[in-house]
């Protein structure tokens, strides 16, 4: 990356620093997240923006770009403020219903050396073991956070230094582990809601003999140039842009998935580099790069791309920067790859929609997932339009295709944002109350199946979901989905309560069966949403009210209905759980995994509902205080 492009990102991020320093510093007033001589407290800030900006639009409505006082008070219930133990962001991550995921971060707003890296990553991990074991002997400020999370020995989680340097991996690195880089920092930043991840800007030193040919369509200023990139250019640009916070090398953003960690050719392309590197131009089939702007150097044969993608030829680069990577001798591999030239093709669009045809038509040879082939199925688009248009006020946004966005002109609440995958996952449990299949059929939902009954499509399990005739999703109305959604909302911030207050318990005499309560029911989501509906049954229901579940200022209403669920749902499912787990002499965590164990759940569950009243009188209590009246 040239001089050019190094200040553009600094000179980016510096700025957003000065923003939210002039905006933050002093607030709240009783523990200020950026102190008013600390200007680079502020970077923790713009570190929150960049990791998690749509999770808090969606959680909290905060819009970065217009701050307000109460929106910075929110913030900080995920930034600690100075005397952090090494911490500086808590941030839960929705993940696995069963499964607590937390991400702790540490930002450092300098260049630090691997040993710098060493030492972050440690003293997190350090600290959180110091918390589970005694919570009193770490910072107060950081105590006031992790008290508010469902954080204890099983929990998932995750430590993130972000710096300002280069470096993005470290040797003995372990897969919990992971380091952001200030071009991933910036590059994420500069993601908008509309567009694929795509590196921003890079500028490429051509060699003076390669020509570069250029075609320009003038009717949709459009255009495409034929030249050739240095295998050594190309293998430092995929190792810059990997391991990103979004889970991708940005540099195949624009592609149907990230480069394959084997490839069939991969060894005849390191034969080639070794022994014959010059020859690599006429054995490869070349790349295709998507970008918005391209930009020619005066008077140098150097060129600048923007907003750009390798969309086809994801396998090659890759495997350049892994010949580089692995090799023991890394001068004379380089020096051999400065002699690779790879065939390159960039694509120069603006349009989104010319830009996605260019992308799908591209990688139609491509290895993709089951799931990226189900989303062009008639009954996955089918399934999207009726949920997304609906006449009424409400709508829900199904992805069913991998890094789309949802529509900018419609609005979604939060819990009508979902995936196809999630929904199935919902429904499994909720309305077919089938929650082993929720929890076991994840991973094999989408997976083509030789053996199909005449009629079926995909597998038998996908059929059970999403058939346009047969399938549990065709047949319920969109306030049966909404309301499924909805719950499972409201189901999540029960257990979440639930288990804080199992933590707050004291008694020494009740501490050991708090923890039992805690251990069965972060492992119980699935069970929990059957229970609910085995309550509710299947008599139509109004809708909720979201007028008021959703009222930010005054959350009385929802903070009522989260109560009458621990009640009504948590409570009764824990002790049933609890039961059964102690009758068949295993730990909760064998338990879970056996099919047979949700089969005797919902057994009992159903005797109990039938025989017992009292769930029921409460159930029509939530029904009566919470649900939209009928219209005269």
């Amino acid at each position: 990356m040239k001089d050019d492009d190094v200040n553009i990102i600094d000179k980016t991020i510096n700025d957003k620093i000065d923003f939210y320093y002039k905006k933050c510093r002093n607030l709240p007033a009783t523990t200020p997240i950026v102190r008013d001589t600390q200007k680079d407290d502020a970077f923790e800030v713009v570190v929150l923006e960049a990791l998690y900006k749509n999770d808090l639009l969606l959680e909290e409505n905060i819009d970065f770009n217009n701050l307000s006082n109460d929106d910075i008070c929110e913030l900080a219930k995920y930034i600690v403020p100075a005397h952090d133990d090494g911490i500086d962001i808590v941030k839960v991550i929705s993940g696995d219903e069963d499964e607590s995921n937390i991400e702790f971060v540490q930002v450092k707003n300098s260049v630090l050396d691997p040993n710098g890296i060493r030492e972050a990553l440690d003293k997190m991990k350090s600290t959180i073991q110091a918390y589970l074991k005694a919570p009193s002997t770490c910072k107060k400020n950081l105590i006031n956070i992790l008290n508010e999370i469902e954080l204890d020995e099983t929990s998932n989680c995750k430590y993130i230094v972000v710096h300002r340097g280069d470096k993005t991996k470290i040797q003995k690195q372990n897969n919990d582990e992971q380091i952001i880089s200030g071009k991933e920092l910036f590059a994420t930043l500069n993601i908008k809601n509309d567009k694929l991840l795509c590196v921003p800007r890079h500028t490429f030193e051509l060699n003076k003999e390669i020509n570069i040919s250029e075609y320009t369509n003038k009717s949709d200023d459009s255009s495409a140039y034929i030249t050739s990139l240095c295998g050594f250019d190309l293998a430092k640009l995929s190792r810059e842009w990997n391991n990103s916070k979004l889970g991708r090398n940005i540099l195949y953003g624009h592609n149907y998935r990230d480069s394959l960690n084997k490839s069939q050719t991969y060894e005849g392309m390191k034969t080639t580099i070794t022994k014959e590197p010059a020859k690599f131009w006429f054995y490869n089939n070349g790349i295709t790069i998507l970008a918005e702007e391209i930009v020619k150097q005066n008077n140098t044969n150097n060129i600048t791309l923007k907003n750009f993608s390798i969309i086809n030829g994801a396998q090659t680069t890759s495997a350049l920067a892994r010949i580089w990577e692995e090799s023991a001798n890394k001068k004379s591999i380089e020096e051999k790859l400065k002699k690779v030239f790879v065939l390159t093709k960039i694509l120069k669009v603006s349009d989104k929609e010319f830009q996605d045809s260019i992308a799908l038509y591209n990688n139609t040879q491509n290895s993709i997932t089951s799931r990226d082939l189900v989303s062009r199925n008639p009954e996955q688009r089918e399934l999207k339009r009726r949920l997304e248009n609906t006449d009424g006020k409400e709508h829900i946004y199904v992805e069913i295709t991998r890094g789309s966005r949802r529509p900018l002109n419609i609005v979604f609440r939060k819990h009508q944002i979902t995936t196809n995958e999630a929904l199935a996952q919902y429904a499994f449990a909720g309305l077919l109350k089938e929650p082993f299949n929720a929890k076991n059929m994840k991973k094999t939902l989408f997976s083509i199946s030789n053996n199909l009954d005449e009629g079926k499509i995909v597998n038998n399990y996908y059929t059970s979901i999403f058939h346009e005739s047969d399938g549990i999703l065709f047949k319920k109305t969109f306030e049966d989905i909404d309301e499924l959604l909805f719950i499972k909302d409201i189901i999540k911030e029960a257990k979440n309560d639930y288990i804080r207050k199992q933590k707050e318990e004291d008694e020494p005499d009740n501490i050991k069966i708090a923890m039992a309560n805690i251990d069965v029911c972060s492992k119980a989501f699935f069970l929990f949403l059957a229970y609910y509906y085995i309550l509710r049954g299947n008599a139509q229901k109004n809708p909720y009210n979201y007028d008021i579940l959703y009222n930010k200022k005054e959350r009385k209403d929802r903070n009522e209905l989260v109560q009458k669920i621990i009640e009504t749902v948590i409570v009764p499912s824990v002790i049933i759980i609890k039961g059964l787990v102690h009758k068949s002499n295993k730990d909760s965590a064998t338990w879970i995994r056996n099919k047979n164990s949700y089969k005797d759940f919902l057994d009992i569950a159903e005797d109990q509902i039938v025989t017992e009243v009292t769930g029921k009188a409460k159930m029509k209590e939530i029904d009566q205080k919470f649900r939209e009246k009928e219209k005269n």
